[in-house]
């Protein structure tokens, strides 16, 4: 009798530290530090999801002569492709972030530029989209900056909306509403939005 006792207080005992491990790793490491969303032409658009915790969207931080810089990408593809071959493609690049505010992107796709850039890649045809130049038809609010402990990353709380240019034919345009992210893990090489 004293055996099986001792038996059922190893598996009770066993079985409660192993549910006490899962509600662990439920409760932290599947909390989303990130998200992205945007209504684009009137409809809510989402990057794609590979898992709860994978969904295809980064943010980087980079400096340039002492100022940050980021840039958002987003991809939305139903093969979970994240490259310029996604059906569609977001890219933003924000210069010189050094306060809450409203930045106007306004300057053309580069290396160290202000801009915005949707691709959509549908039926084997590209079509681009980008800000005007030196008009202010797309903006970045930055409403908050998600410092992290022991990490010289800084990671953003904003806001975005605008309009895009078709690259060829400049009458042609999409309307970005309601764009919201949060990126308290930037400058990661996966899609995993979520606590480690």
């Amino acid at each position: 009798m004293t055996r099986f006792v001792k038996f059922l207080s190893i598996v009770l005992s066993l079985s409660l530290i192993n549910s006490c491990d899962e509600d662990s790793e439920d409760g932290l490491e599947n909390v989303n530090l990130n998200s992205f969303t945007m209504v684009l032409g009137g409809e809510a658009w989402v990057p794609s999801f590979v898992d709860d915790c994978e969904q295809l969207f980064t943010c980087s931080m980079s400096e340039l002569n002492s100022e940050r810089f980021y840039e958002i990408k987003a991809y939305r593809d139903p093969d979970l492709k994240a490259s310029f071959e996604s059906e569609n493609y977001l890219d933003i690049q924000i210069m010189n972030v050094s306060e809450v505010g409203t930045y106007p992107i306004n300057e053309s796709y580069g290396d160290f530029t202000s801009y915005a850039r949707f691709r959509f890649n549908e039926e084997g045809q590209t079509t681009v989209y980008e800000n005007k130049l030196d008009e202010n038809s797309f903006y970045v609010d930055i409403t908050e900056f998600l410092p992290r402990e022991y990490s010289a990353l800084i990671g953003i709380k904003g806001s975005f909306r605008g309009s895009l240019y078709n690259m060829d034919e400049p009458n042609d345009s999409i309307e970005i509403q309601s764009g919201e992210f949060v990126f308290q893990r930037i400058n990661r090489f996966n899609f995993n939005q979520c606590a480690e």
